[in-house]
């Protein structure tokens, strides 16, 4: 599962986002985790992003904080050093295994699900409702 952010976002907290998608508008239809919204509400591949000046580049890489490329298997932790990807940071600040992210009661849940508001799991692959 590949998962990034752009330049001055490239933080943990920032990544747990990419996870948090939503139906799609139109047709309230559940849409492959493969697409996210851009800001124009447009779907766009995850294998693609915006950077700063809105053009998509591949998700392979992302910018660090002096502009570089870097590939995504790292990003920055908070004291600049570059980290595996394979790695994020919880709220108390230890590095959980990136198959693991957390739910809102802070219990870590497999990356493979995610919870919707009723708090049943479902598969990554597919999106929560609103």
């Amino acid at each position: 599962m590949s998962t990034n952010c752009n330049s001055e976002q490239a933080s943990p907290e920032h990544l747990l986002k990419w996870a948090d998608l939503d139906r799609d508008d139109e047709s309230n239809n559940l849409v492959p985790l493969t697409y996210l919204r851009e800001e124009s509400n447009n779907l766009v591949l995850l294998t693609y992003l915006p950077d700063e000046s809105n053009n998509l580049v591949p998700l392979t890489y992302l910018l660090d904080e002096s502009n570089n490329s870097v590939p995504l298997t790292y990003l920055p932790d908070e004291s600049n050093n570059l980290v595996l990807l394979t790695y994020l940071r919880e709220e108390s600040k230890n590095l959980v295994l990136l198959t693991y992210l957390p739910e809102e009661s802070n219990n870590l849940v497999l990356l493979t699900y995610i919870p919707e508001e009723s708090n049943n799991l479902l598969p990554l692959t597919y999106l929560p409702d609103e």
